[in-house]
């Protein structure tokens, strides 16, 4: 692609030009083509523009045209729009053309920028919702589907819904973008997902290993990208809009080596997050033996060797017992979460008390921001709250989707799609959660109850029994998974903090390239 740095107009025309756009279709990307371009017009040669606007702001172009028909240039001013173009046009142009709005124009530097358009390097599979009649909650069956950043975690998605006739396709590995509502927010795909159209899934033209450069790419543009966000309420990004972004060139070598140095820092935080699902598996597979499946209890029944220490293993009773048709160890007792542990509903703070800046506590409204096992990020606070939850306690999600089961990160503010449940003086926080998470199916089973959306209410509390066994035996088992949740946070917080580090990385390897468009990247360990 030609791209030249200067054009035949005065500097007096050019800044005409210049604020004419600024005050008409600001943010929008503007070439200049044509005779002005080549050097090969007259005084009275027209000056030929493309625009990369939107079908939402012709009526900004059209403006446009006629502020250049009563400004005082002393020539006429052509502005196409690029959509509308045919391809042999668009090829012919993409040959030979000027950005006038190019980063060049404003930063100083030795050499020429050499820019190209983001659909030049990816592809994008933009998002179409299926039926409502095809979607359900829960994995009974169908693919996966996401809506939007809703279900969003720290590094992949957690879905809530699939459908069994997706409409678009986003495969392992495909970098996930919303482009309405909260547009930017990103995410990996770690399986294939049905994606709705608040979603794009956008992957490198040619080689899936350089998802980590994509992923660098279209965070430093996202600025640019989401100045020219469109929408009333919630702002959202078009096709055109994301494919017409400008970014710097690379070579194929230097897209590989960002690819692997970004590349590493992503390993470790997959590294982090499939430990932590090993770990929390293993804690979840102790509290199953010891406290659903009775299994030291059924061993000594059956004559079977201990396969505890002995400190441990005489703390379970000799024999079962049957109340209700149950069998439960003898001398142990079965209560309702609801009488058993101490539950705060939570209420939504007013609206006055929100922001964006960080002041006051993190708000969580309900269970869409939930991770693997920590809400992500809040991006909203509150400075009043009503009801919190507080640091460890386990939260639930109380409606559409219900019972989905987080640990608090730190003391936050609840709304009124979630609730906060804390164990009493016998029941620590680790056997809380635990107890929880294995009545995850029968809390879910809510979601077919309400007139709309499913819901939990204060009264199901009652209706779910877990067991209460001595308070020796609960510390027994937080002595074994104590250890396992602390290597839990100690990797979450380890992956928040490369996820950051790499954001800022990933920035820093790409703006180089405008401050500096003829070095090189810094060779080191991690070269290809």
């Amino acid at each position: 692609m030609g791209v030249k740095g200067e054009i035949d107009l005065t500097a007096g025309q050019r800044r005409i030009v210049l604020e004419l756009i600024e005050r008409h279709l600001p943010d929008t990307d503007v070439w200049a083509y044509g005779s002005r371009v080549v050097w090969t017009s007259r005084p009275e040669s027209d000056l030929d523009l493309v625009v990369f606007s939107g079908p939402e702001q012709s009526g900004q172009v059209s403006e446009l045209r006629q502020a250049f028909e009563e400004s005082d240039l002393p020539f006429r001013v052509d502005v196409l729009v690029w959509e509308e173009l045919p391809t042999p046009f668009r090829e012919g142009i993409d040959e030979e053309h000027v950005d006038l709005l190019a980063p060049l124009a404003k930063v100083p530097h030795k050499g020429r920028i050499c820019t190209r358009r983001l659909a030049e390097v990816v592809d994008i599979v933009m998002g179409q919702s299926p039926d409502g009649s095809t979607v359900s909650l829960g994995a009974s069956s169908g693919v996966p589907l996401l809506n939007g950043p809703r279900e969003f975690g720290l590094h992949h998605p957690v879905p809530v819904q699939y459908t069994t006739d997706p409409k678009k396709l986003a495969s392992p590995g495909d970098l996930l973008f919303c482009v309405r509502g909260s547009t930017g927010r990103m995410n990996w795909a770690d399986q294939e997902y049905a994606i709705g159209r608040g979603l794009a899934a956008i992957r490198h033209l040619h080689d899936q290993d350089r998802q980590p450069f994509v992923r660098a790419l279209v965070d430093y543009t996202l600025p640019q990208l989401l100045r020219q966000a469109t929408g009333s309420v919630f702002s959202s990004v078009s096709r055109a809009q994301l494919s017409n972004i400008k970014c710097p060139v690379f070579s194929d070598h230097e897209q590989k080596r960002i690819a692997n140095v970004l590349g590493i820092l992503e390993d470790r935080i997959c590294l982090n997050r499939c430990a932590n699902a090993n770990m929390q598996c293993i804690a979840e597979a102790i509290y199953k033996d010891w406290f659903i499946d009775y299994g030291p209890v059924r061993a000594m029944l059956s004559g079977r060797p201990a396969y505890l220490p002995a400190n441990i293993w005489r703390l379970f009773p000799e024999t079962l017992v049957t109340r209700n048709n149950v069998q439960r160890p003898a001398r142990w007792r079965m209560a309702s979460v609801g009488d058993s542990l101490d539950i705060v509903m939570g209420q939504s703070p007013p609206s006055s008390t929100l922001n964006a800046r960080g002041d006051g506590l993190p708000f969580h409204q309900g269970s869409r921001g939930f991770g693997f096992r920590y809400p992500t990020k809040s991006t909203r606070f509150c400075t009043r709250p009503r009801t919190t939850a507080d640091y460890q306690d386990t939260i639930i999600g109380l409606r559409a989707p219900a019972g989905d089961i987080n640990m608090a990160w730190d003391k936050c503010c609840i709304g009124r799609g979630l609730a906060a449940i804390r164990g009493t003086k016998s029941m620590s926080a680790s056997f809380t959660y635990y107890s929880l998470k294995a009545k995850q199916s029968e809390f879910r089973q809510y979601n077919d109850d309400g007139t709309v959306f499913g819901a939990i209410t204060r009264h199901h509390f009652h209706d779910i029994l877990v067991p209460q066994p001595p308070l020796e035996l609960i510390k027994a088992f937080d002595q074994y998974v104590r250890p396992l949740d602390a290597s839990i946070r100690s990797r979450t917080a380890q992956s928040l903090l490369l996820h950051d580090v790499q954001r800022l990385l990933s920035y820093y390897l790409i703006d180089r390239k405008y401050r500096s468009p003829n070095s090189t990247l810094p060779r080191n360990a991690t070269d290809p």
